[in-house]
């Protein structure tokens, strides 16, 4: 996700925020809905989402409460008691170009595909680092 680009936001029927998916990783909970990419992000859980700031808060907020016990039993090669993968269930409310909504359930992957932003600073000769949420 980032913010959309002119050229999307100038072709685009109305732009309900500063969030846009673009890409999504091969595998991941999203990739496992209907196509993610070229959407407006509006909502995560009856949240309006305006910035990416938006997206980072409230991702950081969709903590697995059993992600710690999954990850040290998978570490130490032993059976998780409860059997499933940690995540959340997140409901998006997501909006296309031409202004047509959509919600899209997804049920995140904190084991596999955990959350993350890539940051780069202001100046130009800064490099891009990834920070997990």
């Amino acid at each position: 996700m980032q913010e959309p680009g002119l050229s999307v936001q100038q072709s685009s029927a109305s732009v309900p925020s500063q969030v846009f998916s673009y890409y999504e990783l091969d595998g991941s909970p999203a990739d496992r809905v209907t196509p993610f990419t070229s959407y407006y992000i509006a909502e995560i859980n009856s949240t309006a989402v305006k910035t990416l700031n938006d997206v980072v808060r409230i991702a950081k907020q969709l903590k697995s409460k059993n992600a710690e016990e999954f990850n040290a039993m998978v570490a130490s090669n032993k059976q998780f008691s409860s059997g499933e993968m940690p995540g959340c269930d997140v409901k998006v409310r997501i909006m296309s170009n031409n202004g047509v909504e959509k919600v899209i359930s997804i049920r995140t992957n904190d084991h596999y595909f955990p959350s993350w932003q890539l940051i780069r600073g202001p100046a130009i000769e800064d490099k891009w680092r990834m920070e997990m949420l």
